[in-house]
């Protein structure tokens, strides 16, 4: 018989739980017509607004009439860049609630897999560490086993890192890792003022 470590076992039961999330988000939002139309939506405005940016900033340096102080009335470049803002703004607002439904069977396969899992190797050190965790990740990398080695893990630690590393790498692979706006954009006035 083969002898399979329990740590490999969590490894690949991480790998098929991510093969298979990734299969049901294609299914549901990659493949669509909708998905990649909202995507090339994106990367066209994207790219129309750096091309107004160059074009403005190139403007901004020839005109010497103005004062470091001054600021340049807002014209027709201003006015398309905040309109193919808002539109990338749009599109990607639509593009989180066409996800939500993938990221909830998502959420139920993962949580499935993680209770069958748990249930498995409740109780069974899954690896040896090579150092003494601190805080939080000691609450995670020693759960549920009995003893008080410190260096024994769980498997929750393992199928946590797993998880993290084999879902950016397949979505990365596949091309599917999307820039995500930020949170708090700087306005343009403190961009121009920085240069």
């Amino acid at each position: 018989m083969l002898f399979i470590p329990n740590v490999i076992l969590v490894v690949l039961a991480s790998l098929i739980v991510n093969l298979t999330t990734t299969v049901i988000e294609w299914f549901l939002v990659y493949r669509t017509e909708d998905f990649k139309r909202l995507s090339d939506e994106i990367k066209e405005s994207e790219k129309k607004v750096e091309t107004l940016k160059k074009n403005k900033e190139s403007v901004i340096v020839s005109n010497t009439s103005l004062k470091k102080d001054d600021k340049a009335p807002k014209n027709s470049k201003d006015r398309q860049i905040e309109a193919y803002q808002k539109r990338i703004k749009d599109a990607n607002q639509q593009l989180t609630m066409f996800r939500m439904k993938s990221t909830l069977a998502t959420g139920v396969v993962m949580f499935s897999a993680f209770g069958m899992m748990s249930s498995a190797f409740d109780g069974l050190i899954v690896a040896k560490l090579p150092f003494h965790p601190f805080g939080l990740l000691q609450g995670m990398s020693h759960r549920n086993l009995p003893g008080t080695d410190e260096t024994d893990c769980s498997f929750l630690f393992i199928y946590v890192l797993a998880s993290m590393t084999l879902r950016a790498s397949i979505q990365k692979y596949l091309g599917w890792t999307q820039a995500t706006p930020s949170m708090f954009q700087m306005p343009e006035e403190f961009n121009e003022e920085s240069k």
